[in-house]
């Protein structure tokens, strides 16, 4: 940071809540989707209970004229929010009418009925939109549902099937029908290239991304691993698969679909060695692990940073944050880093850390106020930083604008 630059920060209320929530009670309900904030940070929505049947939908602190959300699945599981999007909400619950499911509710528009799920098990952000899997009571046990705003409707799938969202509101689906492997693209106007993989029974691959028109496949083996090409040739490549020392953990894809990153595992000398690659290049290798939620993108989705955690010799487990750059930020075990960004030339640009009952945001050099509560940060290709927090009982979106302008970037 340059020496003297005066701060541009902009401090705007969401919403008033009628109490100061502790820390381990905010954080709950964002994790049970009792809550949610928009991915621009303007917009929270929280289901509060009515009575101890119902739950009443509130946006911005004011309610909402949907109707009284109820339990579902034969009254087993909560309401939940599954997501914000540009005009409305998605929803899981039950009505009174008795319809349950995933509903899409717009405001002073009838919902939208997406499935008649009674369960939910995971929600997964995707260029696309939220991601949900669900499951009917009714369904076969070795099937589930995924469901898309964008397609309106739910679609079966098998339970170990892979289904990661891309742009223009499609799904990319590797699944096994009538016995083998195809993978397809499904989006508002329906199927599209659906063609068969042509790879051994054996072969468990543990997922499929897109990136700059290829698909690639990650099947991992105890020793070295493949990544199959499909689709047209790769665009640095002479081979349609190519073998990786180690066992492939993860495959994650970018958001814009410029390239991919993988994590694999090798067992050198009884000691566990991690390599985590950006396409070809080795981003960060060592004695380490890290989950599949620890990796972010850039806003140009060509450089990528990690939350990593390794034992010191004194038997400390320690987070370290991993950039593009080789820049780290290490917490000690009182510590916890629960959300960062990394830039456009790799560099670690933010992030939030918690300590005990509080959470503080660190913006490159600058040290932001503690508060109750920080998540949602995002970083915008401008170069300005935003998240959202609580501040006594008022929801805040902060936006730190003070890079804007500079090269930091570039």
């Amino acid at each position: 940071m340059a020496m003297g630059k005066k701060e541009n920060i902009m401090y705007k209320q969401v919403a008033l809540l009628d109490k100061v929530f502790r820390h381990c009670e905010f954080g709950a309900m964002l994790k049970s989707g009792q809550a949610i904030v928009s991915p621009n940070g303007e917009y929270i929505a929280i289901l509060k209970e009515k009575d101890k049947w119902g739950w009443n939908l509130e946006v911005n602190g004011e309610r909402e004229a949907s109707p009284v959300w109820y339990k579902m699945g034969n009254r087993r599981f909560s309401p939940r929010l599954l997501g914000i999007l540009p005009d409305g909400i998605l929803i899981a619950g039950a009505l009174a009418d008795g319809r349950e499911g995933i509903f899409f509710s717009k405001q002073d528009e009838p919902l939208i009925h997406y499935s008649s799920c009674e369960e939910i098990i995971g929600v997964q952000q995707s260029a696309s939109g939220p991601l949900v899997f669900a499951k009917s009571f009714s369904d076969p046990e070795d099937e589930r549902r995924f469901i898309l705003p964008s397609l309106g409707t739910d679609v079966r799938i098998h339970r170990q099937a892979f289904v990661t969202g891309i742009s223009s509101g499609r799904a990319l689906v590797l699944d096994t029908i009538g016995g083998n492997l195809y993978r397809f693209l499904i989006g508002p106007d329906g199927f599209s290239d659906v063609a068969a993989i042509p790879i051994a029974q054996d072969d468990l691959p543990i997922g499929i991304v897109c990136a700059q028109g290829i698909y690639l496949l990650a099947i991992p083996g105890s020793s070295s691993s493949t990544l199959f090409a499909l689709g047209k040739q790769s665009w640095d490549l002479n081979e349609r698969s190519f073998d990786i020392e180690g066992t492939i953990e993860y495959i994650w894809q970018s958001p814009t679909h410029k390239t991919y990153a993988f994590l694999t595992r090798i067992q050198k000398n009884k000691k566990t060695i991690r390599a985590l690659c950006l396409g070809t290049n080795v981003i960060h290798t060592g004695q380490f692990t890290m989950g599949p939620n620890d990796l972010v993108w850039s806003p140009d989705g060509n450089c990528v940073g990690a939350k990593i955690r390794t034992v010191l010799l004194t038997g400390e487990t320690v987070t370290f944050l991993v950039g593009l750059k080789e820049e780290f930020r290490c917490s000690s075990s009182d510590l916890y880093i629960d959300e960062f960004s990394v830039d456009n030339i790799g560099n670690l640009r933010s992030w939030i850390m918690r300590d005990g009952p509080y959470h503080r945001a660190y913006i490159g050099e600058r040290e932001h106020q503690s508060v109750e509560f920080a998540w949602n940060m995002r970083l915008f290709p401008d170069g300005s930083v935003g998240y959202n927090c609580l501040y006594g009982a008022k929801v805040m979106n902060v936006i730190d604008r003070t890079d804007v302008g500079s090269n930091i970037m570039s």
